[in-house]
């Protein structure tokens, strides 16, 4: 007998289903390679699976933040960067409401509660508080970390949408300075519900440590190249946290038997933000099974809602009908589908690159030509901003810059493997 679940037997409710009732928040979308494949033979089917954020917050009103700045007054920060980043904040403070929990937290050595977490109800106070900000010594990121994690999570995180900015503009000189327990520390709080995100301002931090930094706490990864780009890069945070409609999301993947999902897919989803995308490539090996249509992909979202912690959860199928004529599986693939096997062609031939560069494997001829083909590729696939950095971190390779050439690379790849689209820009 054949394993595989027919469309026909399954249960109204699970034919194509897109999101259950009670999920209005997201919504998931299962969209083929081909919708048709030979039956009796044993077949390869792409799966693009789009998980969406409702246009507006859960029930129409913005989910109180529970926001903490961890950010780092190192000797390194005086003068113009330390001011841009007090500017900033206090830009932040002026768009949050009563309702709203704000703490900071600097670090150089030692580190500092510069704001206890708290309703934002005296702004005007707080910002007065972030001007006496001013540059330390060494760089003890361990502990500033530490710290912040302690002010976010001391209030309940229930009704909220708890987010750590982390700041950082050099590589941890003080305190504990090994990656696995920095990422330890993020990992605890991701577990906890609050999202992690990190900006690396400048040329000497490690961009591959707070790239980890933000991909464990699941938050965004943000390389700052001059002070210019502060202000931006708290705006986006700031307007990304506000548009949370749905926290702590879990892929889950139900497959029939005699089906499976070749290669890894990391089931864990960022918190998912109204008017975004979040595209997840999948690929399914199926054995033979005779003529009709079967589901070979039943994908999940389980989530949480930030208001009220309570379960969120959406669903849909994959569909494909097996014919008995050979030609069934070389129909035309889903545009949408191919483009996004183009853009992970790109993050992969990017990747190449970027290690490329760092073993001093291919000539500079070799690059250039790379990375042109990368700069191409993202912009046939539609993601301009991506290859607008492509194209930055070409001007930079051919300057010698090295420093902002492979800190605009990671960013690139960061965003890519993320996978989001949408949202605030």
């Amino acid at each position: 007998m054949d394993p595989t679940i027919r469309l026909d037997q399954l249960p109204n409710h699970l034919q194509g289903n897109p999101g259950l009732p009670n999920a209005p928040a997201i919504r998931i979308e299962a969209i083929t390679g081909r919708t048709t494949a030979h039956a009796g033979e044993a077949t390869t089917t792409e799966v693009l699976l789009r998980i969406i954020g409702g246009g507006q917050p859960v029930s129409g009103a913005r989910v109180p933040l529970n926001l903490c700045l961890v950010i780092d007054r190192s000797g390194s920060m005086d003068g113009q960067p330390l001011a841009a980043v007090r500017d900033a904040c206090k830009h932040v403070v002026a768009q949050l409401s009563p309702t709203d929990i704000l703490s900071i937290v600097t670090f150089e050595e030692n580190v500092d509660i510069v704001l206890p977490a708290k309703h934002v109800t005296s702004p005007e106070i707080i910002s007065a508080y972030i001007d006496r900000i001013t540059a330390g010594n060494t760089t003890n990121l361990f502990d500033g970390l530490y710290a912040g994690g302690v002010q976010v999570t001391s209030v309940p995180l229930t009704g909220y949408a708890s987010r750590l900015i982390l700041l950082t503009d050099g590589e941890p000189t003080a305190g504990l300075k090994d990656p696995a327990s920095i990422l330890r520390q993020v990992e605890q709080l991701r577990a906890q519900g609050v999202v992690v995100s990190a900006m690396g301002f400048g040329p000497d931090y490690q961009e591959d440590l707070m790239a980890s930094i933000a991909r464990t706490g699941g938050g965004n990864y943000t390389y700052i190249a001059h002070a210019g780009q502060v202000a931006a890069a708290f705006q986006r945070e700031l307007t990304g946290a506000m548009s949370v409609v749905a926290t702590k999301a879990m892929l889950r993947f139900e497959l029939p038997d005699n089906n499976q999902i070749c290669g890894e897919c990391d089931p864990m989803l960022p918190d998912i933000e109204a008017g975004t995308t979040i595209e997840r490539l999948v690929t399914i090996k199926s054995g033979p099974r005779g003529t009709g249509m079967y589901r070979i992909l039943k994908a999940s979202v389980d989530a949480s809602s930030p208001a009220t912690r309570q379960p969120i959860r959406a669903s849909a199928d994959a569909i494909v009908t097996f014919a008995d004529a050979p030609n069934a599986s070389s129909a035309p693939r889903n545009p949408t589908v191919s483009s996004a096997l183009g853009l992970h062609s790109a993050a992969l031939d990017l990747e190449k690159t970027l290690n490329g560069m760092r073993t001093m494997s291919f000539s500079a001829v070799d690059v250039t030509r790379m990375l042109n083909r990368t700069q191409a590729m993202l912009a046939q696939t539609g993601r301009v901003q991506e290859a607008a950095q492509v194209a930055d971190a070409t001007r930079a390779f051919q300057s010698g810059n090295q420093d902002h050439l492979e800190k605009t690379l990671v960013g690139t790849l960061y965003a890519l493997d993320l996978g989001k689209t949408g949202g605030p820009a």
